[in-house]
């Protein structure tokens, strides 16, 4: 089981709590009081920030012309009052800036996360919620992973065709159970063969991902991500072996969607900046293309994750033991966020509060945060699978009694 992180307790109390004399919980990135109040938590020890999403650019290189403000995430989403004193075109860039920075595209590995997270976890519990997430899909067009609208515009045939076979899946019977399992095999066969390779996705016809847009990549990856949940561990004798064989092919075509998305969706939010009027930055379109970037964004992030949490699964259920982690991406794990149903409501929320960017190693920080009824689904999962479901279950249950009781000023 992986080993949490250790608290600091030589650190000083933060400025802030010293200010006011109060007790200082002394966590990191900020401490409890700080994070309940929306304050500015400073220790006078050397710390370094998990929220910090753009460096600070050397003085001999900077220009206060050309550099956009660097300010850390929890500042910036706490609210828009930071902003006030530069002008109208930095304040623009530095609202869509914390999730279109280079770094929130990065994939981290974690020693903490090699261990053997899985030891203590209940694989079967895992395999029916993300069951449950693909039925959620299926009835109602979103999941935790898939977002409602990122297929709004468009929806691509690879992706209706994995929609069709997974519904089909869920609703199969003894009696139509063979014909249905064809059907997946078959349509993942296509797939494969569409873009250039064979059935067990091990020899390559043509260029991987040629002509193909990002909404093409996310399509093409959620939709072999299906056939390969079906596969690994829903039909352990039929499609098992082929579909263990294309596990890389998985990987690769789901790196190439990243790639996709770090290079298009910053230049994208750049259009979309240069084309706004003076005057109307927060306008119903520009709210809208703001948003729509934002949840293609999340999306490819929370796809790559549960795809790095599937490879490491079937590595455990292979040979016992976890298998290799290709490392994990940022993702947004404070409620609201992804659930805001439009885009006033979502731009409202990421302006007055902090949206919780963390990268899946560092998620272990919300195990001492008492702000757990906060906390969205898919960042509840990501601690039952590295913690096990009882730690996290008496974790959420300790700090929901001390957040209903009363607490000093």
């Amino acid at each position: 089981m992986a080993e949490p992180i250790s608290r600091s307790h030589h650190i000083q109390a933060c400025a802030a709590c010293v200010k006011a004399k109060r007790k200082c919980s002394r966590q990191s990135p900020a401490c409890l009081r700080c994070r309940s109040r929306g304050l500015d938590c400073q220790y006078s020890t050397k710390r370094y920030s998990h929220w910090v999403l753009l460096p600070e650019t050397p003085p001999e290189t900077s220009s206060e012309e050309n550099t956009p403000p660097r300010l850390n995430a929890e500042t910036a989403l706490r609210g828009l009052d930071p902003l006030v004193s530069l002008d109208e075109e930095k304040a623009h860039a530095q609202l869509s800036s914390w999730f279109t920075s280079i770094h929130t595209w990065d994939t981290v590995r974690s020693e903490r996360l090699e261990m053997d997270a899985f030891s203590s976890f209940d694989l079967g519990g895992y395999v029916r919620k993300v069951r449950g997430w693909l039925a959620e899909w299926v009835q109602t067009g979103g999941n935790p992973f898939i977002h409602p609208r990122v297929y709004s515009l468009r929806f691509p045939r690879n992706i209706q065709d994995a929609y069709m076979c997974l519904s089909c899946f869920l609703n199969k019977t003894p009696a139509n159970e063979q014909l249905v399992m064809r059907l997946v095999e078959e349509r993942s066969q296509v797939l494969l063969n569409e873009h250039g390779f064979d059935t067990t996705g091990s020899f390559v016809l043509q260029d991987q991902g040629n002509g193909l847009d990002l909404m093409g990549h996310i399509a093409r990856v959620q939709a072999l991500l299906v056939y390969q949940f079906i596969g690994l561990f829903e039909d352990k004798v039929s499609l098992r072996p082929v579909a263990q064989n294309r596990n890389d092919l998985m990987l690769a075509w789901t790196k190439e969607m990243v790639s996709a998305a770090a290079n298009t969706v910053p230049s994208g939010v750049r259009d979309i900046l240069a084309s706004s009027e003076p005057g109307k930055y927060y306008g119903k379109d520009f709210m809208q293309l703001l948003w729509h970037s934002w949840i293609v964004s999340e999306t490819v992030r929370r796809t790559w994750n549960v795809m790095a949490t599937m490879l490491g699964l079937f590595g455990f259920v292979k040979g016992g033991r976890r298998g290799p982690c290709p490392g994990g991406m940022m993702f947004t794990t404070r409620i609201g966020v992804w659930e805001a149903e439009t885009a006033t409501e979502w731009l409202e929320i990421c302006s007055s509060r902090s949206v919780g960017l963390m990268q899946v190693a560092e998620a272990c920080e919300l195990i001492y945060s008492a702000e757990c009824k906060q906390i969205n689904e898919f960042a509840t999962t990501t601690l039952e699978l590295t913690y096990g479901r009882e730690r996290v279950q008496q974790w959420r249950g300790f700090n929901s009694q001390c957040a209903d009781s009363p607490r000093p000023d």
